[in-house]
């Protein structure tokens, strides 16, 4: 893996050119025969979320169900392909508490060709659009609330009146 500030690729991180950004550490090191560059991964104030995979979903789903991974993995990708089929035939597929998965039309259009500026026709087209549900949406919003709250600013146990 090449290590170089601002072009650097670790699975699914890009580094940023500036530190600040950054979920890596660049530090100089000075050593004997010249100083060289190490990027060193570092906990800051700002982290940087890690995409999860359909590997780690299984992964995640065989803990809690304790069933086996390949049957997890069957589980998942038989929903998967269910939820795509319905879509595909034009049917809204609705997960209470989750969201919805649905096809959407979208109109013909004009656009510019970015390289030469001439405008172009862009066709219709059918896409899969998802829309979260309200159970989904709160629990996002709960926890983006709790990050916020600090130690300080976390509601206190109200005291006991004594009798």
């Amino acid at each position: 893996m090449n290590t170089w500030a601002g072009e650097t690729l670790c699975k699914s991180r890009v580094l940023a050119s500036d530190p600040e950004n950054s979920p890596y550490d660049f530090r100089a090191s000075s050593k004997r025969w010249g100083t060289t560059f190490t990027a060193t991964p570092y906990t800051a104030e700002k982290e940087v979320p890690i995409p999860m995979n359909k590997a780690d979903l299984v992964n995640m789903v065989q803990h809690r169900t304790k069933l086996t991974k390949t049957d997890v993995s069957q589980v998942v990708d038989a929903a998967i392909e269910e939820i795509i089929d319905a879509v595909v035939d034009g049917k809204k597929v609705s997960i209470l508490g989750f969201g919805s998965f649905e096809p959407r039309e979208r109109s013909a259009r004009q656009g510019l060709n970015p390289k030469t500026g001439e405008k172009i026709k862009i066709p219709a087209k059918r896409v899969p659009a998802f829309t979260a549900g309200k159970m989904f949406k709160d629990r996002v919003q709960m926890a983006d609330t709790d990050q916020e709250l600090t130690h300080d600013d976390a509601p206190s146990e109200a005291p006991q009146e004594s009798l």
